[in-house]
Formats: C-alpha cells, structure tokens, sequence
C-alpha cells in the first residue's frame, strides 16, 4: 500500500488549495456549577433579568422568557460593570452602576450611558426608582435626579433633601421615599414628583448597644411599599419600621426583625411582606402588617445575602448569594431558578480530586461535588458555617477535605471541625499534610512546634527533636516528598528521614525570618526553594543533596510558583527591572531551566503580564491579565512559541488551571468552571474518511468532505485539472473533476501543527463521449461466415453493438471489438458509446451478406 500511494503521488500532478481562515475555533465548555450572588433582579414585560456578579467587578446579565425556568446571558460588549441596580420603564431597561447610568432599548443587547444635564465629580448610581414615567436615580456626587423622558435629559432634585448620600429609594405613582445612612436622618419623602422633599421620622429611633435614642433614625437600607403602608429596612440590627402616613408617623415590627444585622430588601404582594437579609438570616415574611415575622428559607440552599424580590405571574423570585429561587407557594417552599446561570466565583485554591470525585468552592456556595466531570454536581454543605461566611480556600489530602476550620472524611457527606493541632502552614487553611500514613502539621502560636499523629487526627504528639528553641522559632510550612519531610521555619530548612523523629538543620545561605516567605518544590534530583520578596530577600535556591546545602541560582527572581516537568523546571513571578537609574518596578516574568536550574532563559516573550502558571505533560499554560485584558496562552516548545488558546474565555478572571482526565479545567472569578479538551492543544488527528464519489463525472459538480474539526484548517490536494468552486480550507470543498485520476489528499492542521493526511483514489469518467470512428469489419461478408468488427476504444466506455435480423454476437460483450455470425438480412451495423454520465451518436456500417444459396460450386476438371 505504500508502495502504491507514493507512486500515485508522484506520478500525478496535484493543485493545492488552502484558506486557514475558514476554520472553526474549538471554544471552552461551561460545566457550573450553576448559580452565583445575584445582585439585582428586574421584570420587564413577560422577561425576567438577573444581574450576577461580585460588587465593584464585573457583572453579567441573564434573561429568562420562561418564567425563570432557564436562563440565558445576554452577551453585550456594552453592559457596564459594577452594575447596583436595574429597572424598566416603557421600553427600556436602565441600569445605575459604579461608573453610571446606561439605557437599552434593544433587551439588554446594547447599553448607552445616559445620565447628562447634572454636575458632579463621580457618576456612580446606587439606587433607581419609578414612579408612574418618572425615573429617580440616587448617587453621584450631585445628589438625587430625575428624568422625565426616559433618560434622554436629566436634572437634580435635592431641593429640602438634608442628606443626598441615599441608601435606598421607592415609589409608587404618586409617592417617593427615600432613605439616608451614617448621618441617621431617616427618610425622605416627596409628594409632588420630587420637586420638594420633607423629612418624616417621627417615631423613629436609633438603637445602640441596648438603647435607644430619640430624634436619630437607623441607616435606611430597603424601602418598599405594601398598599398605603411603607417598610424600612435598616442596619445594625434596628429591625424593620412602618408608616401606615407615609412617613408621618413610623412604628417598629415585630421584633423578629431585628435579628437581621441589615434587612438589605423589602417586597410585598397581596398584602404579603418579605424581607432579606445581608450577612445570614435569608428570608422572613410577615402575613399579619408586620406584627410579627416568620423565616421562610425552606429549599434556599445558600441564604447567606438576600440582594433583590421580584414576582412575576403566580411566582415570587428571590436574588441569593448563591443564585435565583422561586415559590409559588407564598415562600413555604422555594426551589432553585437558576439552569443557565454559572456564575460561581472560585476560590483559591478552589479544585480538589479524591478517587474519581472533583469537588469545588466557590466563594459565595459553598462546595460542590461532581463524578462525572461536571455534568452534573451535588452541594456538599452539610455542617458549614456557609450562610454566615463566604468560603475563601478549598484544600484535600488523599483522604481529607478541608475548608473553613472544618473536615470531612466522606467526600464532602458530613463535616466536622478539624482535629488538627495546627495547619499545614503559613497562609495555608489545609489542616495538615500525609506522610506515610501519619499526619504532620505545625503550630506558629502557643506551643509552637512540629506535630504528629499516628490515629488519623485523634490525638497528636509534639515532633521537635533537632529544631533549635521551637517555642521561639517561626514555623512557616512543612512539606512531604518521598521518605522526607521539609521544614521551613526562621532558623532555616530542616529535613527528616525517620517520619520526625529527628530533624537536621540544613545549610541555607543568609536565612532569616523574611525568607521563611517562601515557595519549596521537590523533585527526585533536586530541591526548590523560591524566595517571594518578603523583606527584599528574593531569588531561586538549589539543593541537590536532599536539603543538606542550599545554593542561589537565580538571584533577580521573586517567585510565586515553581513546577517541575521532568528535568525541566519553571517559575513564575516578577524581577526588579530598573526603568530609569535608581527607579525600579517589579515585572511579571516566566523563567525556564532544563539543567536542574543551574542555568535560566526568560520565556516571557510577548506575553503581556503573566499572573498565572500550570504545567501538564510538555506543554505550558499561562494566564495573562493587564489594562482589563486578559487571556490564556500555551506553548509546546518551553516559550519559543505562544498561541493563544482564550477562545470564549478571553477577558475572563481566572485564578487556577487544573489538569483531569485528560482536560484542562480554568477555574474562574465569576463564570464557575470552564474546560477544554486537551487535544485541542496538539496537532489533528487523522481525519476518519473522505467523503464522496470515486468514479465522478468529469464536468459534474461534486463535494469531499471530512468530519469537521474545531480549530481545524484544511488543505485540499486535487488531480491535476479539477477545479475547486468554493470551500477551501475547510472540511468540505466543491469540485468540478476532469478527466484526471489519481488522489484527493486532505491535511487537516492548527496551530500546534499538521496531523497525518487522508486520501481517496479517483478515476473520473468523462461525461462528453467521442462518436466512435468508422466501424472496421467486412462489409460483405458470406452469410454464417464469422467476423470481426470494432472502432477505436474509449478509456470507460462502453460500446452497445446492433446488428441485422439473423445475425449473432458471439465474443466481445459491450467493448470495442466484437466477434458476429453473419445472417442472410442485409441492413446497417451500429455501436453506440456511452458511460454512466452520458452517450453519442451511433457509428453505423452498412453490410451486405453474400448469401449461400449464390455460391456456385467449383467446377472440376
């Protein structure tokens, strides 16, 4: 088969057709988990709007046209970030954020700031009301303003308004309140579309530590109106007030309320209220004015920040710092709304792996478990403190899991608070490390020291034999490698080979307690220590005596992380680079070696500010943030080359790659998990088959085609003489063939290179089919004589042969030359050609039979 392929290649002449531009860019798959902190929800029409995101960063925008049954972003290049708040009016969506006031008039597909017409040094919007076509905006330094036509012109409305930094703001159509903060004036309230405004606090209180005192008001955090009654929500623990006046009068609910440190949103239908909290409590209801609250949090999994009420239809929304819940049942039960929302922020680090399970943290939810890669994922919560507490750092052990103060020992089933007798180091919430079937941790205060324990966690033993004064000693981290153990502390790096039973000081140059701020790697050969800066002591340390000596081998380098790819090390971190004599900055760099470190080569390249690094097999992974533009890039060659492989992830935060099951997982600040195939990031696999006709009509339009590729370009090799009508690079090109056999070959290729050819063998039939020339043969042949007869052959056609009555084909079937027994009928012998794509004309000849009854017989002497 080789033999044969190389000798049609060579001996066809082949045109080449290539267009990279036409390939499809394999892209990153989102795989949650769903949810994330709502910030604010918004009703327009039948569509529902959810704004998700972490205050004073970026915010994503969602719709639901199902009733919250599923949700979909609005993806708009124009949305603003940090956005506070949204609502709708006539046709518009308009939503107050930290760099102002935009309007859409398009659903949210495009975004135009709108707020002109007042002065002030900062724009940000904090709270929107309407009341009947009027649109109040609170914030900038401006104070209050208003619009009366839909935002196109703007213009201040403080006049008796004490107290411009507004906390919150409601209305109905002929009332607005507004509520004030740190300089507890209470609210506002304007009757005559905000032209004047009057304080009304009579009744109120302020409460502090057990008292409370007349003629000050709480912070007015949440307003809203149930009929002819207003609630306020306030801070500090102040409960929630009613004015059945309009603020003439207020009288404090009951006192349930006030174990809310802050009610941060109010909402009422049908004579119903409900409030949410900020900083635990979730939701309370009060069917009866206020007299009393009951807790309504039944299915809110995550009741941490309640951010926003919305109803629309039969259902009531309710916006949570871990997602979008729905009751259809006046808050008995409530059950997630939030398919299509991931929008969770990671922590770090934030992906642990145990057996075949990934467990996950997100910031604001808690941890999530999943066994199949992510289609599908269970809260794991079960003990955390998580609705009081954003989770900030998820750890494992082969065996343990560990966040908060808290482990688990069932894959996430059940936690309990940690045993341990310290941690595994500075800055480090893992609760201890495994060594040879022991856990060792270290105590930086009272009892400082090296503990052991040989019970899994139970009881715990001190380990200090060989470390100088440990109770004066700073003990940053201990680490496990092989038969060893390390430990960084202020006197130096001490290693054990007897599981601690002994430690010995190793010779650490110019140690001192700022070093101890340090990143340690381990290999089979050699030891890593990368001090961070701390103090000013930087630089890169070898050990290639398991810890005994230390020596610099790279002294400009702050390092933040060192990895190992076989004898191939990385760092990642910044060098002090001198900008102009005596200034200097530090700048992002990735250094290599592949020496053991003896020697270093700056791999940076064009990469602008890497931040983040991962190593997996022979590739490296690096993310880039800087000036709000960030990415992920990728080399094979260890930093010759960089492609850029962001796809639908650019411009998103990412704080850790992980590598599983052959993907690489980006943990995002925002947007959950996102995961590619590794295979993406090498050269295409062999394409299975070209698809189309082997025998083509020469003339004929035809299509070839392989199964397409994500990221995949494709260059085309024809027979010489075919035509290529369009589709070239792609997977799938139209043809016009001619004549020429021989091989269509296909080369699939991206930006890691070219992956092995395919090829199917071709042999056009041509379609214009020449009249055979004259029929050759004996004109008058002797009747029962045979004969032969037969015109010039044509490569693939077939002749069909007719004779006269009586005549009788006897060898030569439908090719060019036939054998006959001639009859006694005279007439016309034809042929005609054709093939599957077509025929001519017939060749006749005209014969004339000698017939037997004739011939005389020869006379004899």
């Amino acid at each position: 088969m080789r033999k044969l392929f190389t000798t049609l290649i060579v001996s066809t002449v082949l045109l080449i057709f290539h267009l990279s531009s036409n390939n499809v860019m394999a892209q990153w798959t989102s795989i949650g988990p769903e949810g994330g902190r709502v910030k604010v929800l918004c009703q327009s029409s039948t569509n529902l709007y959810a704004v998700v995101g972490e205050w004073f960063s970026a915010s994503q925008l969602f719709v639901s046209d199902d009733s919250g049954n599923s949700w979909s972003q609005v993806n708009s290049n124009s949305f603003p970030s940090d956005v506070r708040d949204m609502v709708s009016l006539g046709n518009y969506l308009f939503v107050g954020s930290g760099i102002g006031l935009f309007r859409s008039g398009d659903h949210g597909l495009t975004w135009v700031e709108i707020a002109t017409g007042y002065s002030g040094t900062e724009n940000y919007i904090n709270h929107l009301a309407v009341s009947d076509t009027t649109l109040f905006a609170a914030g900038t330094t401006a104070g209050l303003i208003r619009s009366t036509n839909y935002g196109n012109t703007w213009e201040v409305t403080n006049t008796g308004l004490d107290d411009t930094f507004l906390y919150s703001l409601a209305a109905n159509n002929s009332v607005i309140m507004a509520g004030t903060g740190d300089n507890l004036m209470g609210v506002y309230r304007s009757t005559d579309n905000g032209d004047t405004w009057q304080q009304v606090l009579n009744n109120m209180q302020y409460y502090l530590d057990g008292s409370y005192y007349d003629g000050y008001a709480p912070v007015i955090t949440s307003l809203t109106f149930n009929g002819a009654d207003v609630y306020a929500g306030t801070s500090e623990s102040n409960g929630i007030w009613k004015t059945s006046d309009y603020g003439n009068t207020w009288v404090l609910t009951g006192i349930e309320a006030t174990g809310f440190a802050t009610v941060n949103a109010l909402f009422a239908l049908n004579g119903e209220v409900y409030a949410g909290s900020q900083g635990g409590g979730g939701v309370i209801k009060s069917t009866n004015d206020g007299t009393s609250w009951t807790y309504v949090n039944d299915g809110i999994d995550i009741h941490k920040t309640i951010s926003s009420f919305k109803a629309l239809g039969s259902s009531i929304f309710v916006g949570t710092s871990g997602g979008i819940y729905r009751t259809q049942n006046g808050g008995s039960t409530w059950v997630s709304s939030h398919h299509g929302i991931s929008a969770q922020k990671s922590t770090n680090p934030s992906l642990c792996k145990i057996d075949s399970y990934v467990f996950y943290g997100s910031n604001s939810s808690g941890i999530f478990r999943t066994s199949d890669e992510g289609t599908s994922w269970t809260m794991v919560n079960s003990g955390l403190p998580i609705d009081d507490w954003d989770l900030n750092s998820l750890y494992s052990t082969p065996n343990t899991l560990s966040a908060f103060n808290s482990i688990s020992k069932d894959l996430g089933d059940n936690w309990s608070p940690s045993t341990s007798a310290g941690s595994a180091g500075y800055m480090n919430s893992q609760p201890w490390i495994e060594h040879n079937s022991m856990l060792f941790c270290v105590k930086q205060m009272d009892a400082v020291g090296v503990y052991k324990s040989l019970d899994n966690g139970i009881n715990w033993e001190p380990a200090n034999n060989g470390i100088a004064d440990p109770i004066t000693s700073y003990l940053y981290s201990i680490h496990s490698y092989n038969s060893r153990l390390y430990l960084l502390s202020s006197s130096g790096v001490y290693v054990s080979n007897n599981d601690g039973a002994t430690w010995v000081l190793g010779n650490f140059p110019g140690f001192t307690f700022w070093t101890l701020n340090a990143n340690f790697y381990a290999t089979d050969s050699v030891l890593f220590i990368g001090l961070s800066g701390s103090g000013g002591y930087r630089g890169i340390y070898r050990s290639i005596d398991n810890g005994a000596n230390w020596t610099v081998v790279e002294s400009n380098f702050s390092t933040k992380k060192i990895i190992a790819n076989n004898n191939k090390i990385y760092v990642g971190g910044t060098v002090k680079v001198e900008i102009t004599p005596g200034n200097f900055v530090e700048v992002n760099k990735i250094y290599f070696s592949d020496d053991w470190g003896t020697n270093w080569s700056d791999i940076t390249g064009a990469l602008q500010n890497p931040t983040l690094l991962a190593v997996n097999d022979s590739k490296i992974y690096v993310y880039t943030y800087k000036n709000n533009i960030s990415g992920i890039s990728a080399s094979g060659n260890d930093g010759a080359t960089w492609v850029n492989i962001s796809g639908n992830l650019e411009g998103t935060l990412v704080s850790e790659l992980f590598f599983i099951n052959n993907k690489v997982w980006a943990c995002t600040m925002g947007k959950s998990l996102m995961k590619r195939d590794l295979n993406d990031f090498e050269p295409p696999v062999q394409p299975i088959a070209i698809n189309g006709a082997t025998a083509p009509c020469s003339g004929s339009q035809q299509i070839y085609s392989v199964d397409s590729m994500g990221g995949v370009s494709y260059t085309w090799q024809l027979p010489a003489g075919w035509t290529v009508l369009s589709g070239a690079g792609t997977h799938s090109i139209k043809v016009v063939p001619n004549t020429t056999a021989g091989l269509i070959l296909v080369t699939p290729s991206n930006e890691w290179g070219n992956g092995p050819i395919q090829f199917l063998t071709v042999n056009p039939i041509p379609s214009n089919v020449a009249q055979p020339g004259a029929i050759a043969g004996e004109a008058s042949p002797i009747e029962g004589a045979s004969y032969g007869y037969s015109v010039a052959n044509q490569t693939g056609v077939t002749f069909t042969w007719s004779f006269p009555a009586g005549w009788t084909q006897t060898a030569g079937g439908s090719t060019n030359s036939v054998t006959v027994t001639a009859g006694a009928s005279s007439g016309a012998i034809s042929v005609v050609p054709s093939t599957t794509c077509g025929s001519n004309t017939a060749s006749t000849l005209t014969v004339t039979p000698v017939l037997l009854s004739t011939l005389k017989p020869a006379a004899f002497d």
